[in-house]
């Protein structure tokens, strides 16, 4: 009786183990401020990878592939550091604002699982959005999930990566964008004014 009690219990914690592993993650949080009012001042931000953990061998394309998303499809001005890899750990971010004047904040990522297999990979990250001006925290989002490397739909996105950046990079694409999506999907839009979007135009151009 207590072996076929301890063999429940052993596959109930093995069941548990496997769903927990397999399940998606997905939480975020914004400042009641942010939401309504800041967006019209924090318009203006650098993006930041954490090389802390040392997960990600792909920084160059995962940082190139959010800066285009933050810009395109959430309308920020992204401001582009000479050293988007850091150790945050080490590094101070508000040293990081002051020494680029021109940013209202700083979009920082932590890699927390990177785990490619056949045909797909686990990702799962944590975002944050800190604002320059008080170095507070005004939005994070953490997400985790598994994605396919292949997606026909993307084939000209992958081509297209391939060709600025090599083609290793072709199995990430298809995920990363994915990722991005439900990463940033929590992330509200600014709200910008016409000499915003003039500016927005010309930074665009510089990437």
């Amino acid at each position: 009786m207590r072996k076929t009690q301890k063999l429940k219990t052993h596959l109930f914690l093995v069941f548990i183990s496997f769903f927990l592993s397999n399940c998606a993650l997905q939480k975020w949080f914004i400042t009641s401020s942010y939401k309504l009012e800041e967006r019209h001042r924090l318009k203006r931000v650098a993006l930041i990878m954490d090389d802390h953990q040392n997960i990600a061998k792909l920084d160059e394309l995962f940082m190139s592939m959010a800066r285009d998303y933050v810009s395109h499809k959430k309308e920020y001005i992204i401001y582009t550091l000479d050293n988007e890899v850091v150790d945050v750990q080490k590094t101070s971010l508000l040293k990081i604002c002051r020494e680029n004047s021109q940013i209202e904040g700083l979009l920082v990522h932590h890699w927390q699982r990177f785990d490619p297999k056949v045909h797909n990979i686990k990702l799962q990250m944590k975002s944050e959005l800190i604002d320059c001006k008080n170095m507070k925290l005004v939005w994070t989002s953490t997400n985790g999930d598994t994605y396919k490397f292949q997606a026909n739909e993307l084939g000209a996105l992958v081509r297209s990566w391939e060709g600025k950046l090599g083609s290793y990079v072709s199995d990430y694409v298809a995920p990363f964008y994915y990722f991005l999506d439900d990463l940033y999907f929590s992330l509200p839009d600014p709200i910008l004014n016409d000499e915003d979007i003039n500016e927005k135009v010309e930074k665009d151009a510089e990437v």
